[in-house]
């Protein structure tokens, strides 16, 4: 079942995903952030870890490492969406 406050499936889907980020890994960004990011058209795995990581304001000696992550879970939560 949907839920009507998402314009798109996909929107529903990436704040989904952006949840997750929050609670798993305490990658919580600001509200208007998210906004913005969920409401993109189009994302890779790549262009979405970074902007999660320009949100959360992580220093570039952490982009190394999480943002291979990131787009890593990007790619398995948009690969087992239905």
């Amino acid at each position: 079942m949907e839920d009507d406050t998402f314009d798109t499936p996909l929107q529903a889907n990436l704040y989904e995903l952006l949840g997750w980020l929050c609670v798993e890994w305490g990658f919580c960004i600001p509200f208007d952030d998210a906004e913005r990011i969920a409401a993109s058209t189009h994302l890779d795995a790549d262009s979405f870890a970074a902007e999660v990581l320009k949100a959360d304001g992580v220093g570039m000696e952490m982009i190394a490492r999480w943002k291979p992550m990131i787009a890593a879970r990007f790619a398995e939560h948009f690969s087992s969406t239905p």
